[in-house]
């Protein structure tokens, strides 16, 4: 029993100090500082009035520019940033020189040596128009000539003419290595 009244005076006691801690806390923080600034310093000398001793201050000097507020630092001028002037660099739009070329392109079949006429248009480097004139030796090479150009139109017209490799048309293997030998001849010619 004797115990235990002991106890809860402990926890009453402990309990009343730290109330009283944070009290102390508290309201010192907030207290008004006692030094005056040093414009309104009557005493310049810093001596007891009376006697030409120096009086001490348990206060620390306090410096005017610091008053528990955060400093923002000043804001720093950037120069403008200069921009400089756009540049316009031509651009090459044509590789190929617009107009209307022709050249015989030749190929290897069984049958020999067989060659096939090319002519066609070129416009912003495109193909706008295509003729192919058969001109095969034989008369089997003459078919596959003619399945050929029965069939090239769709895979030439309207393309880029850098974009034109042709390697089986409309069942002929060999007639396009005829036509690509006269479209690398057409675009010697027509390069700008």
């Amino acid at each position: 029993m004797e115990n235990q009244s002991h106890k809860g005076i402990g926890i009453a006691i402990g309990t009343l100090v730290v109330i009283a801690v944070v009290f102390i806390t508290v309201f010192s923080e907030n207290k008004p500082s006692v030094v005056p600034p040093d414009n309104q310093i009557q005493n310049p000398n810093n001596t007891v009035p009376g006697n030409n001793t120096p009086a001490v201050s348990n206060t620390p000097p306090t410096n005017p520019v610091a008053d528990n507020k955060p400093q923002t630092p000043p804001i720093k001028q950037t120069p403008p940033v200069k921009i400089p002037p756009i540049v316009k660099i031509p651009i090459v739009t044509t590789v190929y020189k617009n107009g209307s070329y022709s050249a015989t392109g030749s190929y290897q079949s069984p049958g020999g040596y067989d060659q096939l006429g090319v002519s066609l248009t070129i416009q912003n480097d495109k193909v706008t128009s295509l003729s192919v004139t058969n001109m095969a030796g034989d008369r089997r090479s003459q078919r596959y000539e003619d399945m050929f150009i029965s069939g090239v139109n769709q895979y030439v017209v309207g393309q880029s003419v850098d974009s034109i490799y042709l390697t089986r048309v409309s069942g002929s293997s060999l007639t396009p290595m005829g036509f690509n030998d006269a479209l690398d001849q057409i675009k010697a010619q027509a390069k700008v």
